[in-house]
């Protein structure tokens, strides 16, 4: 909303809207995404499209349908008329498969509207206050009284001298020590094609208060149920959660909601003649917001997080237990450190290590206990790289005649200034270790065992090595080398070097060039991939060597050609004859693969541009071009093998060495529906019905 300046109280609010271009369409190699919009801008529609030459066949679409959510009523009506929200009432998919939603309602509207910040809580979310000031403490370093106020002196009528300090409570608290209503517009259900459906129920974040200590609400809501039932009406399960250690409902927030991260504070010290003398007066300005200084949201947009949330699995309709789930995690402290009433506090920007998933168990239940089945623990450790130094400042005092900032402002502070200086630390978090136990249920003293430890190489923190320690203490490992790690790398070739160089030069670092594998510390095994410049002037792969123990590398599998999509063309194993592969469909699948023969041969017997734009023929053609390689290494041992395609939707055919085929036919919604051999027989048929319709067995095709 745009106020505009200077207005009159009787002026109407007008409004001022950025207008962005919506994404109109995606494009991707062999096709398309199209989204469609309607003349208020929201979307109607998303479309998938496969690319046939030049041109586009459309293979799915999803229709949008939105209505218009109910609002809070008590909303002045500016907010009816400007901010309007919809909801996606339903999708509809290919004209069949049809998903409904459902939102939480609160009496009869939908939609919580736009509230101002006197009635939502420290995170922006709507508790239901109105009209009130949050609730916080200050400190009056002084204070005068007189004699129209409560509590004078009355032999003093002008008024005693300054007096303090005070502490005053202002407001009232945002905190909730009752539920805070749940904000409607969450989802309730979506109801799905087969008559199925999962119903979703929320209940109120909860935190420990940073006043007293004790739970209350806010932060908006978390699930606390999700209902699964199936199609034809039965009940299946519901799974119910619990938060927080004990299940005590409690969780973490960003930081202490304490007052002086709501209050800041500045003196202006000005200067008056009183009978040819200047006597100094100061006035105090203290600024309280209702919100934080600082975001009060974790970096996944969470207002509160949970060291523990355990899900239950019970049977329904018998309201049956049949399991729990506990997931624990650590979340790292705040520093939380004010300079007193200033906005200022360091903002270390940790969000990357806040928190880690540390334990997942597994509980059967059985004549009314849950007894542990397994438990996957986890262990990290934090890598810094670097500490960037930040500051904030801010004036708490200062002088209406003279800004010397080393002025002393008449007894008060030497340096107005206060500054706040601390380091970011970036880095990353890594998992170091996993701890997997498996115990019988029945007797929780008898379980297996198992570690696996990985290290991080301390440039791009990538695993460098791997440790794997069983229930009786055998232990594997594995060591990772990488790209810029050349002088790890075992008797790499001088050639290899300057390739493992042009890698790092385009940031193709990620995937390890040489593994090791040990055995008690034993060397068990070398893998290491090699590098070649191909015709396009690309790197690839070129070959796999492998050695046993300590022997010399021997090449194992080596890449001879690819072609510009970066698809492998020819390959040969150790001492073994040529794999060939020809790729169709603008490189996106392969058309046909050929066992003893060589890639100049075999593709001097089709057209390579048809097959490249396979989409463009009909799969008649396509299939009579691929024979047209078996007719021609027919009087060799070559094995040839062939498939065709509907892009995006899936294979139509493949034929053996054997020249036996096998046909694969979709309905009119791109669903598989017959398999037939190369005669025309049924080998399979598949049917297709949703809840209230009858079977469908062939129709569409």
């Amino acid at each position: 909303m745009n106020y505009g300046s200077n207005r009159a109280t009787s002026s109407a609010m007008s409004e001022s809207h950025d207008e962005l271009l919506p994404l109109k369409s995606v494009t991707f190699k062999g096709g398309k995404v199209e989204l469609t919009y309607n003349s208020s801008n929201y979307l109607t529609s998303v479309a998938y499209y496969s690319q046939e030459g030049v041109a586009y066949t459309k293979q799915h679409e999803a229709i949008l349908y939105q209505r218009l959510l109910q609002h809070d009523g008590n909303q002045p009506s500016i907010y009816y008329d400007s901010f309007k929200r919809n909801g996606l009432d339903s999708v509809k998919i290919d004209g069949y498969k049809t998903y409904a939603l459902q939102y939480q309602r609160d009496s009869y509207h939908e939609s919580v509207g736009i509230f101002g910040g006197y009635n939502t809580d420290f995170w922006g979310f709507f508790n239901g206050k109105k009209d009130v000031f949050p609730r916080l403490y200050y400190k009056a370093e002084g204070y005068s009284y007189f004699t129209g106020l409560q509590g004078t002196d009355p032999s003093s009528p002008a008024g005693s001298g300054t007096r303090g300090p005070v502490w005053l409570a202002i407001g009232e608290k945002m905190e909730k020590s009752e539920p805070t209503i749940i904000v409607p517009g969450i989802i309730k259900r979506v109801t799905y094609p087969t008559g199925g459906f999962a119903e979703y129920s929320f209940e109120p974040n909860q935190y420990l208060s940073s006043y007293d200590s004790r739970a209350v609400y806010g932060g908006g809501a978390r699930i606390r149920s999700i209902k699964y039932a199936t199609g034809d009406g039965r009940d299946s399960i519901i799974k119910v959660y619990k938060y927080g250690m004990n299940e005590d409902g409690t969780g973490r927030t960003k930081y202490q909601n304490y007052d002086r991260n709501f209050m800041s504070q500045q003196i202006m010290i000005s200067y008056m003649d009183y009978d040819g003398v200047s006597v100094a007066f100061s006035t105090k300005t203290t600024t309280i917001n209702n919100k934080p200084f600082l975001d009060m949201s974790f970096s996944s947009g969470a207002a509160v997080l949970y060291p523990s949330v355990s899900e239950y699995t019970i049977s329904l309709p018998d309201s049956m237990p049949l399991g729990r789930t506990t997931y624990e995690y650590t979340i790292d402290s705040k520093n939380e450190s004010w300079l007193h009433m200033t906005p200022l506090q360091p903002e270390f920007r940790t969000d990357w290590k806040v928190i880690s998933l540390r334990n997942v168990a597994n509980y059967r239940y059985k004549n009314g206990i849950y007894n542990i089945v397994n438990r996957t623990a986890y262990e990290y450790q934090d890598y810094n790289t670097v500490a960037v130094p930040a500051g904030q400042t801010y004036l708490r005092f200062f002088n209406s005649t003279n800004i010397d900032p080393t002025f002393n402002y008449a007894g008060y502070l030497t340096d107005p200034i206060a500054h706040a200086a601390y380091s970011i630390t970036a880095g990353a978090r890594r998992q170091t270790a996993v701890l997997d136990t498996l115990f019988n249920p029945d007797n929780q003293s008898e379980f297996i065992a198992s570690r696996t430890d990985m290290e991080f190489e301390p440039s791009y923190f990538y695993k460098s090595k791997e440790t794997k320690t069983d229930s009786k203490n055998a232990v594997l490992n594995a060591q990772f080398n990488y790209p810029f790690q050349v002088s790890s790398l075992t008797n790499l070739p001088t050639a290899q070097q300057s390739l493992m160089s042009a890698l790092q030069t385009q940031n193709r670092i990620v995937q390890p060039v040489e593994v090791r594998r040990y055995n008690e510390g034993a060397l068990m095994e070398t893998v290491q991939q090699r590098y070649g410049t191909f015709s396009d002037g690309r790197i690839y792969p070129a070959a796999v060597y492998t050695a046993a123990r300590t022997n010399p590398l021997e090449k194992v599998l080596e890449m001879l050609e690819y072609d510009s999509y970066g698809n492998v063309l020819e390959q040969r194993r150790a001492d073994d004859v040529k794999e060939v592969y020809l790729w169709g469909y603008n490189g996106r699948y392969p058309v046909a693969k050929v066992v003893g023969s060589d890639y100049n041969t075999v593709k001097s017997f089709v057209d390579l541009n048809m097959l490249d734009n396979a989409q463009s023929y009909t799969e008649a053609q396509i299939r009579t071009e691929l024979n047209k390689i078996r007719t021609g290494l027919a009087n060799t041992v070559a094995q040839v093998f062939s498939y065709t395609y509907k892009p995006i939707v899936g294979m139509t055919s493949e034929t053996d060495p054997n020249n036996v085929s096998r046909y694969y036919v979709y309905d009119s919604k791109n669903r598989l529906a017959l398999i037939k051999d190369q005669h025309g027989n049924i080998l399979k048929m598949i049917c297709y019905n949703y809840s209230g319709t009858p079977q469908d067995c062939g129709t569409g095709l």
